[in-house]
């Protein structure tokens, strides 16, 4: 007998000739014969020594998928013994087994045991429910009954994205925000950035990539300095303040949401205006004679964009006379200015002149 193989002298004078097998391993597997003699006779018996080392058996509790994702679910069972070992799936939300399952052929370890892999595809557009229960059955003869363990799998809700939100006017050297809302993420699964487009790219820049993407910016990328976001659960709003000029009219800014693997693109293009600096009218003579002529100019300066219409109104009456307009023409700074001038008689009655009424431009 060995240090790990001993048969107790005190048990045989009883008559019990047991032996005992310290610190067994797998080799240790395999038929042992027993010998007894009592003269005259001999009594031997063979018994075969099975040995089972329970498998361990690995899978995640919940994983989320996106909408239109495909996810592989793998179970990972280890440190096995013997070899023969049967995996099943079963899909616990639809009553039904799950098919085209993949199990690998059982790999060996050092210290005799094994190891496989079992695993599938899963397809969201699939499952019948956004939350599934898929269980990972294991047979094998150190269980007394088939072994399960059971993994969810939750469909995350889409992701919303708005459109870039901004002020219905927008003034030069007015601080501005656009923002763009997003809906349904984590904030450790978003990030947000803001472009910038050059006029080169702004035609073609519904996907802009990302070997062209400095060159859209402003000062490489030092729009993200005038960002922020405010965040509230899985709601977001990211904001870009900017002090615009006219050098920005007809500008494309670009926000880009990078989520779950995936880029969301929206873009705006700015229109800015300018409010004339000055808007005044007056009259030649400056005190009107009945029966006279009456010329009444009015003068605007300082306004952008140049696309302007003026009319003449009496007591909030379009006058039917008409008018002469000079302009519009622009200075070195790019903005704009006009005169209008219109001709009347003055009559009898008594009447106010309104102000002109500006179109296109307040």
């Amino acid at each position: 007998m060995t240090e790990r193989f001993d048969v107790d002298e005190a048990w045989l004078l009883r008559g019990n000739a047991s032996m005992i097998i310290r610190n067994v391993t797998l080799g240790d597997e395999g038929e042992y014969s027993c010998g007894v003699i009592i003269q005259p006779d001999q009594y031997d018996h063979t018994v075969h020594l099975k040995l089972s080392a329970q498998p361990s058996v690995s899978l995640p509790g919940l994983i989320s998928v996106a909408p239109g994702e495909e996810k592989m679910l793998r179970c990972d069972i280890t440190k096995f013994y013997p070899e023969q070992l049967r995996v099943m799936w079963w899909n616990e939300t639809g009553a039904e087994p799950v098919r085209d399952v993949c199990t690998g052929v059982p790999v060996p370890n050092a210290d005799g045991t094994f190891n496989v892999t079992s695993r599938f595809t899963v397809k969201t557009e699939t499952l019948g429910s956004e939350v599934t229960v898929y269980k990972c059955l294991v047979e094998h003869r150190s269980f007394s009954d088939i072994y399960s363990k059971n993994v969810t799998i939750r469909v995350q809700a889409p992701v919303s994205v708005s459109e870039i939100i901004k002020p219905d006017v927008i003034y030069a050297s007015t601080l501005t925000k656009l923002s763009c809302r997003i809906i349904g993420v984590g904030p450790k699964q978003l990030k947000v950035q803001w472009f910038k487009l050059s006029s080169h790219n702004s035609e073609n820049s519904e996907e802009p990539e990302r070997n062209r993407e400095a060159d859209s910016l402003t000062g490489d990328w030092s729009l993200q300095n005038n960002t922020e976001m405010e965040s509230e659960n899985k709601v977001h709003t990211s904001i870009l303040s900017l002090k615009l000029t006219i050098n920005d009219d007809q500008t494309k800014y670009c926000c880009v949401v990078h989520c779950r693997k995936e880029k969301i693109i929206r873009s705006t293009t700015l229109s800015i205006k300018v409010e004339p600096e000055l808007l005044q009218i007056s009259s030649q003579p400056q005190i009107p004679r009945l029966g006279h002529s009456l010329v009444l100019c009015c003068r605007i300066e300082k306004f952008y964009p140049e696309n302007i219409h003026l009319e003449w109104h009496k007591q909030g009456e379009e006058l039917q006379q008409s008018s002469v307009q000079f302009g519009p023409f622009s200075d070195h700074h790019n903005l704009y200015s006009m005169w209008s001038k219109t001709e009347l008689t003055v009559m009898p009655r008594m009447w106010r002149l309104s102000n002109v009424i500006l179109h296109s431009l307040i």
